[in-house]
């Protein structure tokens, strides 16, 4: 039979794992997102990109030059994970947004996906997303 201290750690342990999940929710976690642009189309672009908080403010902007055939990386901002809206526009014309929601994984814990903004490539036209979240 388990003696009470085992048990005792045993439960602390359980309740520990079974609320790191939600820890996010808390706003004590922050986490740097990467920038990729990838410009599959033979004309030069440029992608206007915005990160937005649900409460409406902005919290990243950048009008990237894109020239035909090439990718663009980079570190973007470091956010207090939580869920944003990423807003992109394709040449002051066509848009597309994605929402981002924090991802929870064993290996690296909780934080935020990198955003993937796809011009003249597999998924059409336009297409902002994130890499390891839900599209």
């Amino acid at each position: 039979m388990p003696s009470r201290r085992t048990v005792a750690a045993a439960v602390g342990t359980i309740g520990i794992a079974g609320t790191a999940g939600c820890l996010w929710r808390t706003g004590l976690f922050e986490d740097a997102v990467r920038i990729h642009v990838n410009n599959h189309d033979d004309d030069d672009h440029e992608v206007d990109l915005s990160i937005v908080a649900d409460d409406g403010t902005e919290r990243f902007h950048e009008a990237i030059q894109m020239p035909a055939g090439e990718r663009y990386d980079r570190d973007g901002p470091t956010l207090t994970v939580g869920r944003y809206t990423v807003r992109g526009v394709l040449d002051g014309d066509l848009a597309d947004e994605y929402r981002m929601t924090p991802l929870d994984t064993p290996i690296t814990g909780t934080k935020l996906p990198d955003v993937i903004v796809e011009v003249d490539g597999e998924l059409g036209r336009f297409a902002v997303l994130g890499l390891g979240g839900k599209p």
